[in-house]
């Protein structure tokens, strides 16, 4: 799991992951056989990247010259901010519990809840936020 959680972590630039949900994305990642393929090929390139210098820069450089590890990668990432796998052509993907919706990094990166979550006490939104 650590080892997972590393990749995570390399791919996403976040150092405080939540390993409750780095469990569930795990056994997303590997639902079919080419993508626990494609996540072994990640796994590969990230344990040579993690010895660098700059462990960010040399998976990247690494991810350029192998396309199944480089889908694994975009993959994690959009898996880790938007609490889902990506789509597959027009079906969108559900959550797959309601801690992957909530604990979404997008939330982080654009500063807001998530839909559904107030974040406050009841009348809340009457009051500007604090700055």
């Amino acid at each position: 799991m650590s080892e997972f959680l590393t990749i995570s972590r390399l791919v996403t630039g976040v150092d405080d992951l939540d390993a409750a949900l780095a469990e569930t994305y795990r056994a997303l990642m590997r639902g079919t056989a080419a993508a626990a393929r494609e996540l072994a090929a990640l796994q590969s390139l990230a344990a040579v990247a993690v010895t660098a210098e700059e462990p960010e820069v040399a998976l990247k450089a690494a991810l350029a010259g192998d396309c199944a590890a480089a889908a694994a990668a975009r993959r994690l990432a959009y898996l880790w901010y938007a609490g889902r796998l990506p789509p597959e052509g027009k079906d969108e993907a559900p959550f797959p519990t309601e801690a992957a919706y909530f604990g979404g990094l997008l939330w982080r990166v654009v500063g807001a809840h998530p839909p559904g979550l107030s974040g406050g006490y009841t009348g809340h939104w009457r009051y500007a936020p604090d700055a």
